[in-house]
Protein backbone atom coordinates (compact mmCIF):
# COMPACT_ATOMS: atom_id res chain seq x y z
CA UNK A 1 0.00 0.00 0.00
CA UNK A 2 1.78 3.03 -0.83
CA UNK A 3 2.30 5.79 1.78
CA UNK A 4 0.16 9.03 1.62
CA UNK A 5 1.55 12.45 1.77
CA UNK A 6 0.54 15.15 3.67
CA UNK A 7 -1.34 16.87 0.59
CA UNK A 8 -3.88 14.34 0.33
CA UNK A 9 -4.37 13.99 4.19
CA UNK A 10 -5.24 17.62 3.75
CA UNK A 11 -7.40 17.54 1.06
CA UNK A 12 -9.46 14.72 2.97
CA UNK A 13 -10.08 17.05 5.73
CA UNK A 14 -10.79 19.78 3.51
CA UNK A 15 -13.73 17.99 2.05
CA UNK A 16 -14.51 17.28 5.89
CA UNK A 17 -14.92 20.66 6.77
CA UNK A 18 -16.53 22.02 3.61
CA UNK A 19 -19.64 18.81 4.57
CA UNK A 20 -19.36 19.82 7.93
CA UNK A 21 -20.03 23.73 7.22
CA UNK A 22 -22.44 23.10 4.37
CA UNK A 23 -24.72 20.34 5.37
CA UNK A 24 -27.57 21.33 2.99
CA UNK A 25 -24.58 20.11 -0.01
CA UNK A 26 -25.86 16.74 -1.00
CA UNK A 27 -23.03 14.41 -2.25
CA UNK A 28 -22.88 15.33 -5.92
CA UNK A 29 -22.22 18.55 -4.88
CA UNK A 30 -19.17 17.83 -3.03
CA UNK A 31 -18.28 15.47 -5.45
CA UNK A 32 -18.03 18.08 -8.06
CA UNK A 33 -17.08 20.87 -6.31
CA UNK A 34 -14.05 18.78 -5.59
CA UNK A 35 -13.48 16.92 -8.90
CA UNK A 36 -12.95 20.50 -10.16
CA UNK A 37 -11.43 22.42 -7.43
CA UNK A 38 -9.00 19.03 -6.39
CA UNK A 39 -8.38 18.26 -10.13
CA UNK A 40 -7.91 15.09 -9.54
CA UNK A 41 -10.64 11.87 -10.74
CA UNK A 42 -14.11 11.30 -9.49
CA UNK A 43 -13.41 7.47 -7.68
CA UNK A 44 -10.71 9.22 -5.74
CA UNK A 45 -12.76 12.19 -4.48
CA UNK A 46 -15.46 10.01 -3.72
CA UNK A 47 -12.93 7.55 -1.75
CA UNK A 48 -12.12 11.06 0.13
CA UNK A 49 -15.99 12.01 0.55
CA UNK A 50 -16.41 8.38 2.67
CA UNK A 51 -13.56 9.10 5.13
CA UNK A 52 -14.36 12.22 5.15
CA UNK A 53 -17.84 11.68 6.23
CA UNK A 54 -16.20 8.98 9.00
CA UNK A 55 -13.60 12.15 10.23
CA UNK A 56 -17.04 14.23 10.60
CA UNK A 57 -19.37 11.38 12.21
CA UNK A 58 -16.96 11.34 15.14
CA UNK A 59 -16.04 15.02 15.31
CA UNK A 60 -20.34 15.22 15.64
CA UNK A 61 -19.68 12.65 18.36
CA UNK A 62 -16.91 14.30 20.68
CA UNK A 63 -18.83 17.79 20.28
CA UNK A 64 -21.87 15.89 21.72
CA UNK A 65 -19.83 14.21 24.22
CA UNK A 66 -18.43 17.80 25.29
CA UNK A 67 -21.60 19.61 25.70
CA UNK A 68 -22.90 16.71 27.82
CA UNK A 69 -20.58 17.04 30.33
CA UNK A 70 -20.95 20.94 30.14
CA UNK A 71 -24.79 20.03 30.86
CA UNK A 72 -23.79 17.78 33.54
CA UNK A 73 -21.45 20.19 35.42
CA UNK A 74 -23.74 22.82 35.25
CA UNK A 75 -26.14 20.71 37.06
CA UNK A 76 -23.56 19.85 39.70
CA UNK A 77 -23.05 23.16 40.28
CA UNK A 78 -27.14 24.31 40.49
CA UNK A 79 -27.26 21.33 43.31
CA UNK A 80 -24.27 22.51 45.15
CA UNK A 81 -25.67 26.46 45.21
CA UNK A 82 -28.70 24.98 46.31
CA UNK A 83 -27.28 23.44 49.39
CA UNK A 84 -26.78 25.10 52.44
CA UNK A 85 -23.45 24.42 53.82
CA UNK A 86 -23.04 23.36 57.40
CA UNK A 87 -21.67 26.89 58.55
CA UNK A 88 -24.38 28.52 56.44
CA UNK A 89 -27.35 26.46 58.66
CA UNK A 90 -24.95 26.87 61.70
CA UNK A 91 -25.23 30.98 61.07
CA UNK A 92 -28.96 30.63 60.72
CA UNK A 93 -29.36 28.68 63.23
CA UNK A 94 -27.42 31.03 65.24
CA UNK A 95 -29.10 34.67 64.77
CA UNK A 96 -32.47 32.59 65.18
CA UNK A 97 -31.17 31.41 68.73
CA UNK A 98 -29.94 34.69 69.58
CA UNK A 99 -33.50 36.74 68.56
CA UNK A 100 -31.84 38.70 65.50
CA UNK A 101 -35.11 39.98 63.57
CA UNK A 102 -35.45 39.19 60.07
CA UNK A 103 -37.13 41.56 56.93
CA UNK A 104 -39.63 39.52 55.67
CA UNK A 105 -41.77 39.80 52.24
CA UNK A 106 -41.56 42.89 49.67
CA UNK A 107 -43.31 45.72 52.17
CA UNK A 108 -40.26 45.12 54.36
CA UNK A 109 -41.85 43.44 57.48
CA UNK A 110 -40.42 42.25 60.41
CA UNK A 111 -39.84 38.71 62.29
CA UNK A 112 -38.84 38.47 65.72
CA UNK A 113 -38.03 34.84 66.54
CA UNK A 114 -40.35 33.83 69.61
CA UNK A 115 -38.86 31.50 72.36
CA UNK A 116 -40.03 28.33 71.17
CA UNK A 117 -38.23 29.56 68.23
CA UNK A 118 -35.26 30.04 70.01
CA UNK A 119 -35.61 27.28 71.90
CA UNK A 120 -35.55 24.70 69.01
CA UNK A 121 -32.84 26.31 67.46
CA UNK A 122 -30.61 26.14 70.66
CA UNK A 123 -31.81 22.68 70.68
CA UNK A 124 -30.71 21.40 66.52
CA UNK A 125 -27.45 23.48 67.61
CA UNK A 126 -26.69 21.11 70.27
CA UNK A 127 -27.37 18.09 68.31
CA UNK A 128 -25.37 19.77 65.46
CA UNK A 129 -22.57 20.39 67.52
CA UNK A 130 -22.71 17.20 69.68
CA UNK A 131 -23.31 19.41 73.12
CA UNK A 132 -25.97 16.51 73.83
CA UNK A 133 -23.32 13.10 72.84
CA UNK A 134 -22.83 10.51 75.25
CA UNK A 135 -19.10 10.88 77.27
CA UNK A 136 -17.70 7.76 77.01
CA UNK A 137 -15.35 7.22 80.32
CA UNK A 138 -12.69 4.35 80.14
CA UNK A 139 -12.18 2.58 83.03
CA UNK A 140 -9.31 0.01 83.16
CA UNK A 141 -8.99 -3.07 84.72
CA UNK A 142 -6.78 -2.06 87.83
CA UNK A 143 -9.45 0.43 89.24
CA UNK A 144 -11.85 -2.23 88.37
CA UNK A 145 -10.41 -5.17 90.87
CA UNK A 146 -9.21 -2.58 93.39
CA UNK A 147 -12.99 -1.24 93.79
CA UNK A 148 -14.34 -5.53 93.97
CA UNK A 149 -11.46 -5.81 96.72
CA UNK A 150 -12.34 -3.24 98.67
CA UNK A 151 -15.94 -4.04 98.77
CA UNK A 152 -15.56 -7.61 99.56
CA UNK A 153 -12.66 -5.80 102.64
CA UNK A 154 -15.81 -4.16 103.52
CA UNK A 155 -18.48 -7.08 103.61
CA UNK A 156 -16.07 -8.81 105.54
Amino acid sequence: MPKRNNEYIRQEIDIADFIYDNPAKNREDVLSHFVVFFQRNRRTIERYYKKALEYNKTRLHKEEEIKEEIRIEKKKEAVISGILSRNEALKILSDIANGVSRSVGDEGGMMVPTDSDRTRAIQTLAKFEGWEATKEININNNFLDLMVAASKNKTQ
